[in-house]
């Protein structure tokens, strides 16, 4: 799930990159590693947030849906797009050398 068009492009472009004729096997194991990291670096934040929201939020109490689920919502989308980032950037940096 990307929210930002910017981490799409980066992403296929790191992807394209792993087809190139040039690389040595080496590099080609690296990217591939990076692009794993990619993946499951995005779904673990997600499922760390979803766990976080579930087991640290008192379920019982009676609170307005304004007061509780829209900004755990709001920070969930916000957190996830920022792991996103982060962990595009990080990858794109090392092979941006």
């Amino acid at each position: 799930m990307d929210f930002i068009p910017l981490l799409k492009s980066k992403k296929s472009a790191i992807e394209d990159c792993q087809h190139t004729i040039e690389l040595t096997e080496e590099k080609r194991q690296q990217i591939k590693q990076d692009l794993q990291l990619i993946k499951y670096g995005s779904w673990g934040t997600k499922g760390a947030l979803v766990l976080g929201i579930v087991l640290g939020v008192d379920w019982k109490t009676k609170v307005s849906i304004m007061r509780r689920e829209v900004p755990l919502a709001v920070g969930a989308i916000l957190l996830s797009a920022i792991s996103d980032y982060l962990v595009l950037e990080h990858v794109w940096g090392k092979h941006e050398k």
